[in-house]
């Protein structure tokens, strides 16, 4: 910094020289115009160190700002995990009543209450915007199915079409979080 000073109080000098040079050959009074240059070397100082000062700022802000926003995306991220547990608490409550069955107990009444249980998680994924994506019957789509197998059809408008499926795919604000895996039928026409 100090080199800076030095560099620029030398140069400051050398406008000063030619300056005096400059207004001794047009006859002028030297010292009025040095004293013009001089002002207006000290106006264009304050003016970078006001630039300086304002870029100085302006950084500050960016930072400020962008750890602000780190800690925003941060808090929603914790927000959105835990309206997802508390849609999967009263779920996680039902499957223990379901386990706390006693031996000897109706085996209908155990199977309509994992049948509830399960209705009641689909209930809680749809809450958090989790959708099911609708396989079976429809044309193969590779965005939301994945194939993992053929099925021989005797009808052509089968063909390419949806004839089974072995696991459920989710959508979540239309993006597929998961495809559904599926058996697709194919006509040897």
């Amino acid at each position: 910094m100090e080199e800076i000073k030095d560099l620029h109080d030398e140069e400051s000098r050398e406008i000063h020289d030619e300056a005096a040079c400059e207004v001794e050959l047009e006859g002028e009074d030297p010292s009025t115009e040095i004293t013009d240059l001089e002002s207006r070397i000290e106006e264009l100082e304050e003016d970078r160190d006001r630039f300086k000062e304002l870029a100085a700022r302006a950084q500050a802000d960016l930072i400020n700002y962008r750890t602000r926003m780190e800690r925003e995306m941060n808090r929603t991220k914790e927000l959105a995990c835990e309206r997802s547990a508390l849609e999967m608490f009263p779920v996680l409550d039902n499957l223990d009543r379901v386990l706390q069955v006693k031996d000897g107990s109706d085996l209908a009444t155990v199977v309509e209450g994992i049948r509830m249980v399960r209705k009641q998680f689909l209930s809680a994924l749809d809450a958090l915007g989790v959708e099911t994506v609708e396989s079976v019957g429809k044309p193969f789509s590779p965005q939301y199915h994945e194939a993992i197998g053929m099925v021989e059809v005797e009808n052509e408008d089968q063909d390419g079409v949806v004839m089974d499926e072995f696991q459920t795919g989710y959508v979540l604000a239309g993006k597929v979080i998961r495809p559904a895996k599926v058996r697709v039928g194919s006509h040897k026409g």
